[in-house]
């Protein structure tokens, strides 16, 4: 009698441990999505900030128009110079 309450309190455990397990795991990705979340708001802002000056759009409409007529010459044409200096890098002569 005695050991069949043993192997009953040892499965109890064993299935707190497994839920407990799924919990930490669902937590870890809820934080480490809050991050992937945060560092893709910060870009899309950056981005935005950058198309907003360059082309003095102020709505979602105009940038998407831009964005439309631009897009496919951009891809298509898109160099990346190992020698281009960004602007907030250059220096004023």
């Amino acid at each position: 009698m005695k050991e069949k309450n043993i192997e009953a309190k040892l499965q109890e455990i064993q299935r707190k441990k497994t839920i407990l397990k799924r919990q930490k795991h669902e937590l870890q990705k809820r934080v480490n999505g809050g991050e992937l979340r945060k560092e893709r708001t910060k870009r899309l802002i950056e981005t935005g900030a950058i198309f907003e000056k360059y082309f003095d759009c102020h709505s979602v409409e105009e940038a998407e128009q831009i964005a439309l007529q631009f897009g496919e010459m951009v891809k298509k044409q898109k160099i990346i110079r190992d020698n281009y200096v960004l602007r907030k890098y250059q220096t004023k002569e």
